[in-house]
């Protein structure tokens, strides 16, 4: 990704540290917030299309998630505190993929939903694509796994359309 690029600067602005669904009123405030006092856009100018646009780039990356029409996760990128300790041996392996690695081949429900608000699910479902391919899971272990993943998804999309309707 170009580091210019808007859809760039979109995230730079939406990464707060905590995982957090953003609609496209939101997206518009945080732009006007991290354009202020650069130059920001002309007056009367939609920063819609833009916008819209930079969002479909980074859930095509998947660095953000689409949760809906109007509505994605903004993922923390940081390595999530889980409810089974499963490195605390190697307390070193801070590497994203490692650590979804050891989740998805004996994942719970919460841990899974951790993985995704700190890496979203695209990445999630890569690793353990890649997994599968390499026969390093068990099919029955794959499906349960990707069966809690569509889970997930789902719970975070029903409080993400709480959000929303909240909002309104």
């Amino acid at each position: 990704m170009n580091n210019g690029s808007t859809a760039y600067r979109l995230l730079h602005c939406l990464k707060t540290g905590k995982p957090h669904v953003v609609t496209r009123a939101d997206l518009t405030r945080f732009t006007d917030r991290c354009s202020s006092g650069r130059g920001g856009r002309k007056a009367g100018k939609s920063a819609a299309p833009d916008l819209d646009r930079a969002m479909r780039r980074l859930a095509r990356e998947k660095l953000v998630d689409r949760l809906g029409p109007g509505r994605w996760l903004v993922p923390t990128g940081e390595k999530p505190i889980m409810e089974v300790p499963r490195l605390w041996s190697n307390p070193g392996q801070d590497k994203p993929e490692t650590v979804i690695a050891v989740t998805v081949a004996n994942p719970t429900i919460a841990d899974i939903t951790r993985l995704i608000l700190s890496y979203g699910s695209g990445r999630v479902g890569e690793v353990l694509d890649t997994m599968e391919d390499d026969r390093e899971i068990h099919a029955a272990s794959a499906n349960l796994a990707r069966r809690m993943i569509n889970n997930s998804i789902a719970g975070i999309r029903a409080a993400a359309e709480r959000h929303v309707t909240q909002d309104m």
